[in-house]
């Protein structure tokens, strides 16, 4: 805000009364600026008056505080800007409180606070286990030893709970049980061990289901796992296939989904009516995950065939400033980079700035790493660091060292632009399965100046130089690839992505009608090009026995997972 602006808050209750009041600000002038605190109108009552230091960068936020008259009931507060300032200074506001304490005359010049708390509070953002000696419940009549699902140890087959045992009044049907993580996590694999004794080789448990949700009743969840090809569980009819229990366990990996409640469905064994269950592990992490497919695209601004596996990253967060950019983001990896193609929907492109090097003042996308994910608030050498490419085309990396080898190129679009980059990684050789820290964010400007950032994971706006609000990335592989052909009046090409997360089934039936057997296509929830949906299509198949060439195509896109 710049000088004699204000914000209004309407409806403030100060209860029984408030004597302080203390804000998290920053100041990108370098003279003197203050807050003012007034009660229901711009020249209301003057309650107090707080000053704001300058912190150089209007992200960079401290905290303020000062006393105020003693307040009670309910009010309009108008914080009101007050300082000489230029064009240029500004005073941007994180968050404020009023407290029934007095605090320390401040004085004339107040240092911020030398721990500033951050909003939100940093986050925890290890990928590991949540489950981990978490609460279990479950809707069977017979249980026992429910605590031994969370314990942490599946190493010992006869360490199980008894679910349900098949008796007369008892449990002769599907049961649950359900763990309740204590919070939401971004989660994208569980792993289920049941009871794998050496004399029971062989042992297929029935009717597995995994479902994740926020609702502790499940009236609304995401199932990731059913291998109730019947519905005799009455959660849907699945196509997962059927397992033997091992040692090894049981990993089912999906898309991320951000849930606090775990729920796993049996309906006994192929040896008796009961389930066991040793062990369940539910595995995330509290900060955003997402997932990077293997592949290495050329940096050219042209979205090559690799990039329509990649998953579609959409859910970023103005988080300073006003912008109406939406955001598409993809992420893939190889041993040695990490890879990001943006198409960003922005109606006044800008890139006016004319330094060579634009940062900040020209529309740009920033991509966050943390190659070894510990995740500490200061940067170290070489591990944490962050780069830029702007509008132009032009590098900045920041942090104590950074790679200086990416490459990237720009391509206009009709509603906005597309910038294609990669990242060298300085210390690591990436590989399947490896976990990093990051992060992305778009800037948006305007006449040579960034009038907003928007940011996918990090809330605060401090992620330059705290890499503990770094979210998390997952490298996976890249998806088998499978080509059929679908029958259809529409011109263009079909080409089915293989992946066990959230499939469509295609129904095949040759020109007589008879269902092809044998052929299977799945794919993720996809975007026809015109318009048609739909989650079974009909194909001909054209050709002798074992041709699996059919004619008329559509071509599918990934939209998102």
């Amino acid at each position: 805000m710049l000088g004699d602006h204000y914000l209004v808050y309407r409806k403030v209750d100060f209860g029984a009364g408030a004597q302080s009041f203390t804000v998290r600000a920053s100041m990108d002038y370098t003279g003197d600026g203050a807050l003012e605190i007034r009660l229901d109108s711009p020249d209301g009552q003057l309650i107090g008056t707080c000053p704001i230091q300058n912190q150089w960068w209007i992200e960079s936020y401290a905290n303020f505080s000062c006393n105020i008259l003693p307040t009670s009931g309910i009010h309009d507060v108008y914080l009101i800007v007050k300082g000489d300032f230029t064009d240029w200074g500004r005073i941007g506001i994180n968050w404020f409180k009023f407290d029934t304490e007095t605090v320390p005359d401040p004085g004339e010049s107040p240092e911020p606070t030398s721990s500033p708390e951050p909003t939100p509070p940093p986050v925890s953002n290890v990928y590991r286990n949540m489950a981990s000696g978490k609460t279990v419940t479950c809707n069977a009549v017979n249980q026992e030893g429910l605590e031994l699902i969370t314990d942490g140890d599946f190493s010992d087959p006869d360490k199980y709970a008894l679910v349900g045992d098949g008796s007369p009044g008892g449990d002769p049907g599907p049961t649950y049980v359900q763990i309740d993580l204590g919070k939401a996590y971004y989660l994208d694999k569980v792993n289920i061990w049941h009871y794998y004794g050496s004399q029971d080789t062989g042992r297929i448990y029935r009717d597995v289901i995994v479902q994740l949700s926020n609702d502790p009743d499940f009236n609304e969840k995401v199932t990731v796992f059913n291998n109730d090809n019947d519905n005799s569980a009455g959660q849907g009819k699945g196509r997962d296939k059927e397992f033997v229990a091992t040692e090894a366990g049981k990993e089912i990996t999906f898309a991320p989904v951000y849930a606090r409640y775990l729920r796993v469905w049996t309906n006994g064994n192929t040896d008796n009516p009961a389930s066991h269950i040793v062990e369940i592990q539910a595995w995330g992490t509290e900060a955003k995950l997402a997932h990077a497919i293997k592949g290495t695209p050329v940096i050219d601004g042209i979205i090559d065939a690799v990039w329509e596996n990649a998953h579609v990253i959409s859910d970023f967060t103005v988080v300073s400033g006003r912008s109406d950019n939406e955001v598409k983001a993809r992420v893939m990896w190889d041993e040695e980079n990490i890879y990001a193609l943006f198409e960003i929907k922005d109606s006044d492109p800008d890139g006016s700035y004319e330094s060579d090097i634009g940062s900040s003042k020209r529309d740009a996308v920033e991509l966050y790493i943390d190659e070894t994910n510990e995740k500490p608030p200061v940067f170290s050498s070489g591990k944490q660091y962050y780069v830029i490419y702007d509008i132009k085309g032009l590098f900045v990396g920041d942090g104590p060292s950074y790679p200086t080898t990416g490459k990237s190129a720009v391509t206009m679009l009709e509603d906005g632009y597309m910038i294609e980059c990669s990242v060298p990684m300085m210390s690591t050789t990436l590989s399947e399965g490896k976990v990093i820290g990051f992060d992305m964010q778009v800037d948006d400007a305007k006449d040579g100046a960034r009038v907003a950032f928007i940011k996918w994971n990090d809330m605060t706006g401090n992620g330059w130089r705290d890499a503990s609000l770094f979210g998390n990335l997952k490298l996976v592989a890249a998806p088998e690839q499978l080509e059929i052909i679908i029958n259809n009046p529409h011109e263009g090409k079909c080409i089915a992505r293989r992946n066990s997360a959230v499939p469509i089934m295609f129904t095949l039936k040759d020109a007589g009608g008879n269902y092809v057997k044998g052929i299977e296509a799945r794919l993720y929830m996809a975007k026809i090009e015109d318009g048609v949906t739909g989650p079974e299509l009909e194909a001909v198949r054209k050709g002798g026995k074992g041709d699996n060439i059919f004619e008329n195509v559509i071509r599918y896109e990934r939209d998102h997972l």
